[in-house]
């Protein structure tokens, strides 16, 4: 039986945001297992969508205008919903009485708060079976709710993401606002430097770095898919043909950086999708049972979104299942380079069998394969180069303001005195040169945010300098058991 778990966060919509890298950390580590969440109602819809999310229990803090006893009714109707889903863990983010009373009262054997420092009687410690340290304000909500899943044995890792998941018509509403404001559908960022609360607010230089970091990925289009549902195809489609618009059109693109990185799967159909959005012919995944009449084989059809440009596929340990299948469609038939390490090793396949109106079994019954023949079961994908993430090293004190052109230097020809000046450029090639240097400045820069995404765009552009095209790759370096014989119309299920 999977695992059930539930988060307890009676915050705002901002705090429920950030809760949402301790979900995907959980489906990393245990794919099937189910996980809740229990927060205020007005804060549904921020994870109403969330494919990884199966049960939501709310409290209404309208229910104390209704009477006390209306609002004991409530409450005791929520802690029976709470207790009949009999949770494996709990795990309690809020510091208020009511979470940490909802927790004691679960029944889960394993229940987590967090050892805030004006929390230390008695009644709050019996609360809970495990106490993570209060880290100060000057470290991230994100870290304070991770490490709340270390009595789980999961580690903290800073690079989980936080995810929004929204619907299609949340989507639609949002776009008629933005055109009825004269925005036409470009592509955009909206930054927010500041908070009514002073501890929410990231410093400046954090905030220049984010935003250096925006545009240092320049025309190295970076797309990025943290789960596979419903509408990972439709979102991914769009944002390319932004991307690509804002770049100044495909030929000014050098190339797709694909991140799988911490995407722990979802929908089969939704990775073949995408697999065969960058393929042009071939086979994409198989499926083989005990029975060969059982197996399935899916082949991609004509069309690359991509029209051959250089790609490379960001993985690492959470990358797991669906992402796996895409990672391998697009290793074996050379089409992207992968970089990262190895993947979580997920290539199984379950079906679901009903067993009584309220209860079913969850049955391995075959493995997936990559075009190649490869199974992927607790082996997972090697990258074609290994990349770690390494540590985030201190800043050079002395240098740390300075670009690194004029760190390492004490001083260049242009610095000298009586130098002579460049005057056989016009100000235009000047200029571009000038914005060539910025870029690749930018890309430095990000090495020390993500040393994995700043390899993957540097691999793009030695493979633009090559004047690389995956549609010139030849026959022979592709897989030979590419599943030509199989029909094309394959369906899931």
């Amino acid at each position: 039986m999977a695992k059930r778990y539930l988060l307890i966060k009676l915050r705002h919509h901002g705090d429920v945001l950030l809760m949402t890298p301790m979900v995907q950390a959980l489906k990393q580590r245990e794919p099937d297992c189910e996980v809740d969440v229990l927060i205020y109602q007005e804060t549904r819809d921020m994870v109403a969508a969330h494919p990884h999310i199966h049960t939501i229990h709310c409290i209404d803090r309208q229910w104390k205008k209704q009477g006390t006893r209306a609002q004991i009714g409530h409450e005791w109707a929520l802690l029976q919903a709470v207790r009949q889903r009999q949770y494996d863990a709990v795990v309690c983010l809020a510091d208020q009485w009511r979470g940490a009373l909802l927790t004691r009262a679960s029944g889960a054997k394993v229940r987590i708060g967090v050892d805030f420092p004006y929390r230390k009687g008695r009644l709050w410690q019996s609360c809970f079976t495990d106490l993570v340290p209060a880290l100060g304000m000057d470290r991230h909500t994100v870290e304070q709710n991770l490490l709340a899943l270390e009595p789980l044995g999961i580690a903290l890792d800073k690079t989980t993401p936080s995810t929004m998941a929204y619907r299609p018509e949340d989507k639609r509403h949002v776009e008629q606002m933005l055109r009825e404001q004269g925005w036409q559908g470009e592509g955009y960022v909206v930054i927010h430097p500041g908070s009514r609360w002073f501890f929410k607010c990231w410093t400046p230089d954090k905030m220049a770095a984010l935003i250096n970091r925006l545009q240092g990925e320049g025309h190295a289009v970076v797309l990025r898919v943290t789960t596979f549902n419903d509408e990972t195809m439709d979102t991914l489609k769009s944002e390319m043909a932004k991307a690509i618009k804002d770049a100044g059109g495909i030929d000014k693109v050098t190339g797709f950086v694909l991140d799988l990185r911490n995407n722990p799967g979802g929908l089969l159909n939704q990775a073949i999708e995408v697999s065969d959005a960058f393929l042009d012919r071939g086979e994409i995944v198989s499926t083989r049972g005990r029975k060969p009449e059982e197996s399935e084989r899916w082949n991609a059809k004509t069309g690359d979104l991509a029209q051959g440009k250089p790609m490379v596929v960001l993985i690492n340990g959470g990358s797991a299942s669906a992402s796996e299948i895409v990672t391998g469609a697009l290793q074996d038939h050379r089409r992207a380079i992968v970089v990262g390490t190895k993947s979580f090793g997920k290539g199984s396949v379950q079906t679901v069998m009903q067993v009584t109106p309220d209860s079913a079994i969850r049955l391995t019954t075959a493995r997936y394969y990559t075009p190649s023949g490869r199974s992927i079961q607790s082996l997972g994908i090697q990258p074609d180069i290994i990349v770690e993430q390494p540590p985030v090293k201190p800043a050079d004190e002395e240098n740390a303001d300075k670009p690194r052109t004029e760190s390492k230097f004490l001083s260049s020809e242009a610095d000298l005195r009586g130098a002579l000046n460049n005057d056989s450029i016009s100000d235009e090639e000047r200029k571009q040169i000038e914005t060539e240097a910025k870029e690749v400045e930018a890309t430095a820069k990000l090495r020390e945010e993500d040393y994995q995404l700043a390899y993957a765009v540097d691999i793009l552009k030695g493979l633009v300098a090559m004047d690389y095209n995956a549609r010139e790759v030849s026959d022979a370096a592709k897989p030979a058991n590419t599943g030509e014989a199989s029909g094309q119309g394959a369906k899931t299920e």
